[in-house]
């Protein structure tokens, strides 16, 4: 299926990977091209992907009173699910794409996902993460969409023993709002 400039190219219980325009191709001063399309196989991502953890908080109050705990980005059953289409994605990718992923949570009344995207550049995998689903989002009172502001405090980090990269400020790509 194609949605303007996205592709998507998987699509099974709700669950999506596929292709969309990456703004920061453009934003980064000069622009830089993505190292896409990557031969990364399921096994690689499986290790990548799992090393990942988020923090963060449901709602506001929460997160001024007690520290977000750490949890893996993606659980188990997520991961075998997302891994090989991920990589099937990274295989069809252009330079000025990015691989982005939907995970429902259909425990959630309010139609809390795990949503993000990924890209290569230069040597480093990049992963933004704009939704995660354990942390349900603030109740609007009148059924509004999610403010693309509420980020939940969400912070990403690599579990040990991984650690995330550094980059020089030149390498840094040119980030869209809120991501």
């Amino acid at each position: 299926q194609t949605f303007g400039n996205t592709r998507v190219m998987y699509d099974q219980q709700g669950i999506e990977v596929g292709l969309q325009p990456d703004l920061s191709v453009q934003r980064s001063s000069p622009p830089a091209l993505n190292a896409h399309p990557s031969t990364l196989t399921t096994q690689e991502l499986l290790v990548l992907l799992g090393a990942l953890r988020v923090s963060g908080w449901s709602g506001t109050i929460v997160g001024w009173l007690d520290a977000p705990r750490s949890i893996p980005l993606f659980d188990e059953a997520d991961l075998r699910a997302i891994a090989s289409p991920i990589a099937e994605a990274f295989r069809q990718v252009s330079p000025t794409e990015r691989v982005f992923f939907t995970l429902p949570n259909p425990k959630s009344a309010y139609g809390d996902a795990t949503t993000g995207a990924l890209f290569l550049r230069g040597s480093y995998l990049h992963v933004v993460v704009t939704d995660h689903k354990a942390f349900a989002r603030a109740d609007s009172a009148g059924g509004d969409e999610k403010d693309v502001r509420d980020t939940k405090g969400m912070k990403l980090s690599v579990a040990q023993p991984y650690r995330a990269a550094t980059l020089p400020a030149l390498d840094e790509p040119g980030w869209p709002p809120f991501e």
